[in-house]
């Protein structure tokens, strides 16, 4: 008895340990807290400077003169890197070794207006990727494209697909090698057959950071908001310059209103772009600004306002942005999905809000953290950071760039992009599914 005893609780050790390995959540680490600073130094005249490791390798690229990149510099460098055709000449043959099923972030979504099967999602660190089995599997549409740095995207009435290019404005950073954020873009990319090739607009290489498209419903119009101001296109190749500023976000209703993100702004245009008014909400700080509008009626309108990286405040306005109601107060200790742990705050980095398209007074929004609002209730997280092993059915990945709907299931899916690829809803926000596989962007940094 005495041996079968000790057995049993050998077993039940093994088995305890087993379990325990297998549910070791994976938790989010803020970004500041690296400590790498003290582990490299550079030359300069009169010494050595300690540094990060970011800036370090920043002091080996930077221009000696400026300390910084360019983007004339950037785009330079990019022209006789291929005009050397050092990949043909090499013969070099690369094979992808994974991981294959976690994703990397994700700043640009589209799913093809005809064709809900088909879609789309532009990451910042490899590019844009295509999927035919609605987001089961991925697969990149041209790793040799000229810039990989995917921000935005949209889809005009006839079918015709831009995307832009360029991280910086929401980082602070436009075009250095001070890490893996905040790379140049190269301006905007065109389709005509349906996202399976695109080119190049030539006109816009110079633009450097490409935030944020949107499209005004059946019809060929498609508005950019730009670090150069906000502008918009009939064809993909020609953009007319429509207002100027630095511009993160830009969102049209049904109704052809279109709002915008301009500076520490927030502006409409009633015809199209012609005009534009500024519509702030009182009281708001603003040094970005999250848009939504809702599918069932355009005169509901929300803006998601961040300070300092900070929530703000949550506003709305049920009459097309002519008055504002504050629904959401400022960040507190016990809810601000902007903030990461107590003292980190990204609102400026990772800022997103949407409507249910099925419910006017109920949003979703986004940051480090994904929580709901519903008219009558108090604001609430809604998932988790931790995925415990794989088994924790509410994780969603920290850093939320992108929420977009799938119109063709019931009830709608929520599609959540974030640091961690994508993760989609099908059951009104209870539980979550990782769709990464093939979509092999994954950052490593720090």
């Amino acid at each position: 008895m005495k041996v079968k005893l000790i057995f049993v609780v050998a077993i039940v050790s093994v088995m305890a340990a087993v379990i325990s390995m297998s549910f070791r959540a994976t938790n989010y680490t803020p970004r500041s807290s690296s400590n790498m600073s003290e582990l490299y130094s550079y030359q300069v005249p009169g010494g050595r400077i300690a540094a990060g490791m970011s800036e370090y390798f920043g002091s080996l690229r930077n221009n000696v003169n400026t300390g910084t990149v360019s983007i004339t510099e950037y785009m330079n460098a990019i022209n006789a890197s291929m005009a050397m055709e050092s990949k043909r000449a090499l013969n070099t043959v690369w094979s992808e070794l994974g991981p294959d099923n976690v994703g990397g972030r994700i700043r640009a979504f589209l799913q093809d207006k005809d064709t809900p099967n088909i879609m789309f999602a532009g990451s910042v660190s490899g590019g844009l990727f295509r999927s035919t089995t609605r987001g089961t599997s991925w697969v990149p549409v041209n790793d040799y494209q000229e810039n990989l740095n995917v921000s935005c995207i949209a889809q005009n009435s006839d079918g015709i697909i831009t995307y832009g290019t360029g991280e910086g404005s929401f980082v602070g950073i436009d075009g250095t090698a001070n890490g893996t954020p905040g790379f140049a873009g190269a301006g905007i990319f065109v389709s005509t057959n349906r996202g399976r090739t695109f080119t190049r607009v030539v006109s816009t290489s110079g633009f450097g950071n490409i935030n944020s498209m949107a499209n005004e419903k059946g019809t060929t119009r498609i508005y950019a908001g730009t670090n150069n101001g906000i502008k918009y296109t009939d064809n993909g190749t020609t953009w007319t310059n429509s207002r100027n500023g630095n511009s993160l976000e830009v969102k049209v209703a049904s109704n052809g209103v279109v709002y915008a993100q301009s500076g520490t702004a927030i502006v409409r245009s009633k015809d199209r772009g012609n005009q534009w008014s500024v519509i702030t909400p009182p009281n708001a700080s603003i040094t970005r600004a999250s848009l939504a509008i809702s599918p069932q009626d355009p005169n509901y309108v929300y803006v998601l306002a961040s300070a300092s990286g900070r929530l703000n405040g949550v506003y709305r306005s049920t009459d097309g942005g002519d008055t504002w109601t504050q629904i959401i107060a400022q960040g507190t200790t016990y809810f601000d999905p902007l903030v990461a742990g107590l003292s980190n705050p990204q609102g400026t980095f990772n800022n997103v809000i949407t409507v249910n398209p099925n419910n006017k007074d109920h949003i979703i929004m986004g940051g480090v953290y994904l929580a709901e609002w519903k008219l009558g209730t108090n604001a609430k997280y809604i998932a988790s950071l931790n995925d415990f092993g794989g088994a924790n059915p509410a994780y969603v990945h920290a850093d939320k760039h992108v929420l977009e709907w799938d119109m063709s299931t019931n009830p709608p899916t929520l599609i959540c992009g974030n640091d961690g690829g994508l993760f989609f809803s099908s059951d009104n926000l209870r539980t979550f599914t990782a769709k990464n596989f093939g979509f092999n962007a994954t950052q490593f940094y720090a």
